[in-house]
């Protein structure tokens, strides 16, 4: 008779990948708040008002002290990020400075068919 092992075993391997795959998450959703807080409105009215949304919804996350699972402070606590550090970056210097920067990282998290940035910046 066949031994009964538990069906919900993992492979070493599963405990590596998850941490990673959990971190890409939360990089890709701080790089596109960070993103659409630099956000500048352009194009024709309705696109104008979206970009709008999206840069009141990155403010609204990236400076609430929130503790919840999905806030800016844990999401930052994940990556091993300073908090202040980010908002002193985005208060302290100019939008062509923070977007210089998020250039540089942009390649290591995002492809261009996840996120059409020519739809919100110039």
């Amino acid at each position: 008779m066949p031994s009964q092992e538990n069906s919900q075993s993992t492979s070493p391997d599963d405990e590596e990948i998850e941490p990673a795959s959990i971190k890409f998450l939360w990089s890709f959703v701080l790089y596109i708040s960070i993103y659409d807080f630099c956000s500048e409105p352009k194009g024709i009215p309705k696109q104008r008002s979206k970009i709008l949304e999206y840069k009141k919804d990155a403010i609204n996350w990236i400076f609430s002290d929130s503790l919840d699972f999905n806030g800016f402070l844990n999401v930052c606590n994940i990556l091993g990020i300073d908090p202040i550090r980010i908002r002193s970056l985005l208060l302290n210097n100019t939008r062509e400075d923070v977007m210089e920067i998020l250039s540089q990282i942009r390649p290591y998290l995002v492809s261009d068919h996840f996120y059409n940035e020519d739809e919100c910046l110039g």
